[in-house]
């Protein structure tokens, strides 16, 4: 009974924290997202802000103890409930090494894409459009430009989606249509350089919250 009872009362405790941090000094955009890892950090936040309220005090300075309270606990606990500082530190080498490991992935794909595409520049004996009538000719070579083209055409959305200048969108989008996923893997490399830890930023980029 009282795990459906906590159960039922986890949508209004998150809604509840949710609300008290907007408002509180503390905002979400001041709040580093590492620090609100779980629904169940937040819960724990509301737990141990409760036991240390004093429910007898005034209404008006009981919610200036507790956003004080809150901010506090925040700022003072960034690991989940339950996870030990070596489980920490075990998780951000496992993510240290992800972000390597994808940007010497990027890296050898953006080698790989610029090595064949000299090879083909070099290996070509008629003109661009006989290349092209010949590809056209084949039902196969059309797939294989549709199911290019829709790729790049979705990938260029995320560019779009991410980046704040549309300037810099649209000079990678022209990298992306002309030189296919050579100007895709340079992208997602250059985001990967500039990786401090922050998925949301990876993922979203300007429109991130």
């Amino acid at each position: 009974a009282s795990a459906s009872a906590s159960a039922s009362a986890s949508a209004f405790d998150v809604w509840w924290c949710c609300i008290k941090i907007k408002r509180s000094t503390l905002t979400l955009e001041t709040l580093p997202f590492s620090k609100l890892h779980s629904f169940d950090i937040i819960l724990e936040r509301r737990s141990k802000m409760w036991g240390a309220v004093n429910e007898n005090s005034p209404g008006g300075g009981r919610e200036e103890e507790e956003d004080s309270l809150l901010t506090s606990y925040a700022c003072t606990n960034p690991s989940p409930p339950g996870r030990s500082s070596n489980e920490q530190g075990m998780w951000s080498s496992r993510n240290s090494l992800s972000v390597t490991g994808a940007r010497i992935l990027t890296a050898l794909g953006s080698l790989v894409m610029l090595v064949v595409i000299a090879w083909a520049i070099s290996a070509t004996t008629g003109s661009f459009g006989e290349q092209i009538t010949w590809l056209l000719s084949n039902p196969w070579g059309v797939v294989s430009l549709v199911d290019l083209y829709v790729g790049f055409t979705v990938f260029s959305m995320w560019i779009w989606f991410r980046e704040g200048s549309k300037v810099a969108a649209a000079a990678w989008t022209v990298a992306m249509m002309t030189t296919g996923w050579l100007g895709g893997s340079v992208y997602v490399f250059n985001c990967l350089r500039q990786f401090k830890g922050d998925w949301q930023w990876f993922f979203m980029g300007n429109r991130r919250p």
